[in-house]
Formats: C-alpha cells, structure tokens, sequence
C-alpha cells in the first residue's frame, strides 16, 4: 500500500493532460540479459525456477525479425489524424564486457556501449545483422522513439562480490554470458542483481562512472550514437 502511494505521488509530478491518451511504452531496449534457451535450461539445472520469471525468459535484444514485424504491426494502423502509433523504447546503453571482467579475475568492471553490444550479438547470431541500422529506420520513420532508460541493468558490487566468492549459480550463468537472474527465481540470491542503484556502502570505485552525466557518456559513444541522441535531443548538434 505505501509503494503504491509513493508511485501515485511520484507520477502525480510528471505531465497532466485532458486528452485521453495510449502510451506504448517497453523497458530495457539494448540489454542482452538472457542469453538463449540453453543457458536458461543449464541454470534450470542449478535450481532456478526459470518459469518463475517472464523477464529472465524473454528478456533480450530485439532480433531484425522482431523489430521489422513490430515496425509493420505499428504502420498497419493509423488514428483517425493519419498518424501511426509510436513505440516509446527505454533504452539502456551498454552490457558488461564478460571477456575484460573475467581477465580482471573479477575485480574490475567493464562495459560494451550500445554499439558494440549490437556488434557482439551479431557476432554471436545472424539474425541480429542490421543492429542500430533499425533502430534509426524506425526513428526516421517517426514510429520508434528511444529514450534514456539509463547504463545497464546490474548492481555491479553485488555481482562482483558473488563472483570473487565463487558463487556457483552466478560462474554458471557467467558461463553463458549472463548476469540478471531474478532473485525470486533462487534460493541462491539474498539480493536483485537487476537493481543497479540499490544502495551498497561503500560505493566501488570502478562504478562511479555509473553516475556520470548521461549526456557525456553518450558522447564518448560511436559516431551513430552521437547522431541518434542527437534526434533525442539530448546534445547539441
């Protein structure tokens, strides 16, 4: 009850309209979570309840078969202005870096940017070819409109720790390229490995730049980054 309060109170700040409106909105664009079927049937054998969880299940980049049909799904209607609905995508921009991670012995943190998290999944299947190439049709199109999400989704000290302790179920998952096992899944976590500024004193040092201004994050990014948070709006041109 009192959550539920404090979510009211929170979005009682944010924008007010008479217009009845349809917000289509999806969470954590540009995270690869979950790596595939099988790492999810080799942590089922370490004890989590995969079924437990729909994220852990589903939760992963968009292929470019998902996102073509869901750019024609979205085309395919039209409110009565002509206008098509537009898929508002909370993007997070970046993954951890398993190979430099595991090189540090687990002592140190490192990141792929959004670009290169879509270069290593191409890498990793064909099916993720065109990568950000979509992501910026779909935005040309004015049918995708990514927004600020924020960095990736992991508590870093907590899953550095679990990893420098030898937990088992957080190496096996490591294994397969994959952090974000849901805490409900498994008696073998106390705390959300998901919630990346869950408070943990003290604060790593490594993670500090967890908290720089996204704006100068985004600018250290490729030159396709810089122009995609350009048409966000959210760095001069």
């Amino acid at each position: 009850m009192v959550n539920s309060l404090k979510r009211h109170w929170k979005n009682s700040k944010g924008m007010k309209t008479p217009e009845k409106l349809i917000v289509f909105q999806s969470d954590d664009w540009g995270s690869f979570r979950t790596h595939s079927t099988q790492a999810l049937r080799a942590l089922e054998k370490r004890g989590v309840t995969v079924k437990k969880c729909h994220y852990m299940q589903h939760d992963t980049m968009a292929s470019d078969q998902d996102l073509v049909a869901l750019f024609e799904t979205i085309k395919s209607v039209k409110d009565f202005k002509g206008n098509h609905p537009v898929l508002t995508a909370n993007v997070l921009m970046s993954n951890p870096d398993f190979d430099q991670i595991q090189s540090s012995h687990y002592e140190s943190y490192a990141s792929l940017n959004l670009s290169e998290s879509f270069q290593k999944m191409k890498e990793r299947d064909p099916r993720y070819a065109q990568g950000l190439k979509l992501w910026q049709e779909g935005m040309q199109e004015g049918i995708f409109k990514p927004q600020l999400h924020g960095c990736e989704h992991v508590h870093v000290k907590r899953w550095l720790r679990g990893l420098k302790e030898g937990n088992e179920l957080l190496l096996e998952a490591f294994k397969w390229e994959m952090w974000g096992i849901s805490r409900h899944t498994t008696s073998a976590l106390n705390q959300s490995l998901q919630a990346a500024f869950e408070l943990d004193i003290p604060i790593l040092p490594q993670t500090k730049n967890t908290f720089i201004p996204m704006k100068t994050l985004f600018n250290s990014h490729s030159v396709h980054l810089r122009a995609f948070i350009r048409k966000l709006g959210l760095m001069e041109s």
